[in-house]
């Protein structure tokens, strides 16, 4: 029982995470009038604009 909460927290911080940064993804992609997949294809292309 306590392996499946730990593994159910686990979920919950990693999900909240994920769905922070796609939020971040949207409003960036919006600010500089691109889609989301858009940006992140750019991003892709050129990894080297994450540094």
């Amino acid at each position: 029982m306590f392996k499946d909460i730990g593994l159910n927290q686990i979920f919950a911080e990693e999900t909240e995470e994920a769905l922070r940064e796609n939020l971040l993804l949207s409003r960036i992609a919006e600010k500089v009038g691109l889609t989301t997949g858009e940006l992140l294809k750019s991003l892709e292309g050129n990894p080297d604009i994450l540094k």
